[in-house]
């Protein structure tokens, strides 16, 4: 699903909203955006501000897991993978 909520000018706050009808849904989601806007989305989610440190590449993936929606602040870092380790990870196709 497109939303305009992850360009570079978008509300953070409506972005929330969106992310959190999903997550109240039990639906596992994938966000691709752009920095700094995904970086302070991490750090919101981690720690409930936006101001912590995430080095986040571009090209760069990350797994977060949220018990409940209402946990903002609680999510749990998985993984943080750069584009050179998951070159490192890819399945060798022939």
């Amino acid at each position: 699903i497109y939303t305009q909520n992850l360009t570079p000018d978008a509300s953070f706050e409506k972005l929330l909203q969106e992310v959190s009808t999903y997550l109240k849904k039990d639906i596992t989601i994938l966000l691709v955006g752009h920095e700094p806007f995904l970086s302070e989305l991490i750090s919101f989610y981690l720690t409930g501000q936006r101001k912590v440190a995430i080095d986040l590449k571009k090209g760069s993936l990350c797994q977060l897991s949220l018990d409940k929606p209402s946990l903002i602040g609680r999510a749990t870092l998985n993984w943080l993978l750069t584009p050179s380790q998951l070159r490192q990870i890819k399945p060798n196709i022939h």
